[in-house]
């Protein structure tokens, strides 16, 4: 086991309870953006402030955003060259921006990813795209499904536990879906479900 520490140093730094809290938070954040098990101090002319201080208004964006019911599925067809039929979709996710704009995932996976909020997503995909694909089935309209979902989670008992019980909420098909892993720089994995 190991642990980071964002350190604030009082007597330099002047502040008063949440400012330094503030500061020891951006240090902690630096440490988890470094790779962990560090104990960096909060330094003003430090290059990684404005990077942390981008990715914590960014995490603050998400949570916002997942307290705010505002993820949003789009569904791209995929389609076969010979006779241009759509053999399935690819689910998408976007992010509903506060002043109504979409937002793009490459805006904010990563982020999502480093702050360990990914997981709340990925369930959230797989609960509403499976609930999607058990309605078409309902309303006799068949639809498969590509779900993308990030490559750490792929693999883990947690995933496929999430995965059954989304089927069996749902009512969908298992045959109709099959999964995409989102590696951290954006490639993808094939994993079947």
């Amino acid at each position: 086991m190991t642990a980071s520490a964002g350190v604030a140093l009082f007597a330099t730094e002047g502040d008063q309870d949440d400012g330094l809290l503030a500061k020891a938070d951006i240090a902690l954040h630096t440490a988890k953006y470094a790779g962990r098990n560090r104990h960096p101090i909060f330094s003003p002319g430090d290059e990684a402030l404005g990077r942390m201080r981008a990715k914590i208004q960014g995490e603050e964006r998400i949570r916002r955003a997942q307290e705010g019911d505002r993820l949003v599925l789009h569904y791209q067809p995929i389609c076969r060259l010979p006779d241009h039929s759509v053999s399935h979709f690819q689910v998408l996710i976007r992010m509903g921006g506060e002043d109504g704009e979409l937002v793009s995932p490459a805006a904010f996976l990563d982020t999502a990813e480093r702050f360990g909020m990914i997981r709340y997503i990925d369930h959230w995909v797989v609960n509403h795209a499976l609930a999607v694909q058990g309605r078409s089935l309902r309303e006799e309209r068949p639809v498969s499904l590509a779900v993308n979902l990030a490559g750490l989670h792929i693999g883990r008992g947690e995933v496929l536990d999430r995965v059954t019980r989304a089927l069996e909420e749902s009512g969908a098909d298992p045959r109709a879906l099959c999964s995409k892993s989102r590696n951290r720089r954006g490639g993808k994995h094939r994993a079947g479900t």
